[in-house]
């Protein structure tokens, strides 16, 4: 009885050090599907992994992955050719970071357009896995980790700053539950504090740049460049704001120096042709930043295929005063659609229209971002979706009516789930300024956004599109003299 025993615990024991005992993913199960997704997801024989080293775990908990485990892991990859991995037209760092669970701070050895053959990236990712039946299987994408939430401080004292001081702790932190009313409290009261921020850093003497709405691209590239222009020297406020025709008509008016503006945002006001002002606007380019895609998005097993078929139906085109809900209300105008035909227009940020998408209560999102965008990532995550093409005879109307317009390729693999190439509509993000702006201003500015650049595309990547050889690219109004001079001198 004994030896029949010893010999069980022996079977077991052994069984298990084979593996099929394993509490967690092994090493070697791990180093298999990061070279999996390099190669199927990215691009195959473009990255070896040359070493990969566990380097923790954490339980996780997801309602539609059920229990995992988060695997976290030290990598290097090594590239095996040359590669542009902050190309205008193909895959770029966004989906690798994606795909491994990295961000910017993650990856070591990115250097956009100049990595070459033998470089390494030296990455922290992370890779979740679910157990089904006791196996335990990688899921297509990582999710992003919560975040951690932060106790609330108030101030004690009477006046203004500490009034202010529990509104902005009060608004970190919305209920559970938030009504509707709520809601549109704490947004109006959100836009009211970014207000007087600003005013209160032009008071003080700083530069005001006007970014776009918290977690979008633009305000993540504005805070970043800001805070390295004040850092060496030139004082720059990067204001929140509701995006790019917000931002064209603070510079507009006076009351930013600076802003981040899509071209036809920007061109629509040059040339007066926008309801907010009954004038053209001495609207200045400075610098092309990066592409931007018009970027239709439904959910897999909706039976949507083009624009037409978005007639009458709730659609989600982002808040009044951004650059998404500029270009969708031309796009109804353009893809000629009769009025009593067009789509019922939701005015909603991306992330409530994503929440009002996976709920059933709008039919698909249009949004103008650059790709990928990481919220579509991390719904792609949870929901199966589909990017819906623009027609070619939509594309060829608004680039024969408007020079802002071009075709965009949004590349096979983009997104988590998508197999094919979509075309649609493509855009450029620029900086823009007032033809008044002094020459000595915009210089100082230019030399700080090429200075910065190394330092901001480390937390936010998308800084590594701009360069010297795409800083004429989607420009759609002239040039500001002191920019154009700029940059033939360099």
């Amino acid at each position: 009885m004994l030896v029949s025993l010893l010999r069980t615990v022996l079977a077991v024991a052994l069984t298990c050090a084979l593996g099929a005992c394993a509490r967690e993913p092994d090493a070697e199960e791990l180093r298999t599907e990061v070279q999996r997704r390099l190669d199927e997801e990215f691009e195959a024989g473009l990255f070896k992994l040359t070493s990969l080293r566990r380097a923790g775990t954490a339980p996780f908990r997801d309602p539609g992955a059920g229990a995992g485990v988060l695997v976290y892991f030290n990598a290097e990859i090594e590239f095996l050719k040359d590669s542009d991995l902050a190309s205008w037209d193909a895959l770029n760092l966004g989906t690798l970071l994606y795909l491994l669970g990295a961000t910017e701070a993650g990856v070591d050895g990115y250097r956009g357009r100049e990595n070459v053959e033998g470089d390494v990236l030296r990455v922290y990712g992370r890779i979740l896995y679910a157990q089904h039946d006791g196996v335990w299987a990688p899921l297509r994408a990582t999710p992003p980790e919560p975040r951690e939430p932060s106790d609330v401080r108030t101030l004690e004292g009477e006046g203004a700053q500490a009034v202010l001081s529990r509104v902005r702790a009060l608004l970190e932190h919305p209920p559970v539950g938030e009504g509707a009313k709520e809601q549109i409290i704490r947004e109006e009261l959100r836009t009211a504090d970014r207000s007087i921020a600003a005013r209160i850093a032009r008071r003080e003497g700083a530069i005001l740049l006007a970014t776009g709405q918290p977690l979008m691209t633009f305000n993540e590239v504005g805070s970043r460049f800001a805070a390295f222009a004040t850092e060496h020297g030139l004082r720059v406020h990067a204001t929140p704001t509701r995006g790019s025709l917000a931002n064209a008509l603070l510079v507009g008016n006076g009351n930013a120096e600076f802003g981040f503006v899509q071209n036809d945002v920007a061109e629509a006001l040059y040339r007066g042709a926008q309801a907010e002002l009954d004038r053209a606007v001495g609207l200045r380019a400075v610098l092309s930043l990066w592409p931007v895609a018009l970027q239709l998005v439904t959910l897999e097993g909706s039976d949507i295929a083009g624009l037409a078929d978005l007639a009458g139906r709730p659609i989600a085109i982002g808040t009044l005063g951004s650059g998404a809900h500029f270009t969708t209300r031309r796009l109804a105008v353009l893809s000629g659609l009769p009025m009593e035909r067009w789509p019922v227009a939701e005015q909603l940020s991306l992330e409530r229209g994503i929440a009002r998408l996976e709920k059933g209560t709008v039919d698909a999102l249009l949004l103008t971002e650059p790709v990928p965008t990481r919220a579509v990532q991390a719904l792609a995550t949870r929901r199966a979706i589909r990017l819906v093409p623009i027609e070619p005879s939509v594309i060829a109307a608004f680039a024969a009516k408007h020079a802002s317009y071009r075709r965009y390729v949004i590349p096979a693999r983009t997104y988590p789930g998508q197999t094919e190439a979509v075309t649609t509509l493509g855009l450029t993000a620029m900086l823009v300024t007032m033809a008044a702006t002094p020459d000595a201003l915009v210089t100082q500015l230019l030399d700080q956004v090429f200075a910065s650049i190394d330092e901001v595309e480390a937390a936010e990547f998308r800084a590594s599109f701009i360069s010297r050889q795409t800083a004429h690219v989607g420009i759609s109004i002239p040039l500001h003299p002191a920019a154009e001079a700029y940059l033939k001198r360099n």
